[in-house]
């Protein structure tokens, strides 16, 4: 069966295609992949907002006035909304392991300069499941 066009040709009629109940076979894969986002952005929510409330308080017991824990959480908050855009040019532009590597090491030296302290094996062995979950991902 074939329909013709106004030039006179024919043509094979259209196939539509019927719409399933069933879902594709590549959904499961993206219901996996939006569950582990969701697991893991609200895991990262949890802690980064769990340490910031009670940075004021560990500010307050190690002797800083409140003018300047309020100006320390302001600054680091205007730090963090003018660094994430940047961030994710590098991620786009790198991948994610070099940058959190580089991340890391970055933390473990300035927080050995701040504290005076070596970091430890268990520090670098904290780190390291989270490392190799970005590179067995990346």
């Amino acid at each position: 069966m074939s329909v013709e066009t106004a030039g006179g040709a024919a043509r094979p009629p259209a196939v539509t295609r019927r719409a399933t109940a069933a879902p594709e076979a590549g959904s499961a894969g993206l219901a996996r992949n939006i569950l582990a986002l969701f697991a893991g952005l609200s895991l990262w929510t949890a802690i980064h907002f769990g340490a910031l409330a009670l940075l004021p308080i560990y500010l307050h017991d190690q002797g800083y006035a409140p003018r300047g824990i309020g100006f320390t959480l302001g600054v680091m908050g205007i730090a963090q909304l003018a660094v994430r855009p940047f961030g994710g040019c590098i991620v786009d532009a790198f991948g994610r392991r070099g940058p959190l590597v580089l991340s890391l090491g970055l933390l473990a030296h300035f927080t050995e300069m701040r504290l005076g302290i070596e970091p430890t094996a268990a520090a670098v062995t904290a780190t390291a499941p989270a490392t190799t979950a970005v590179a067995a991902t990346g």
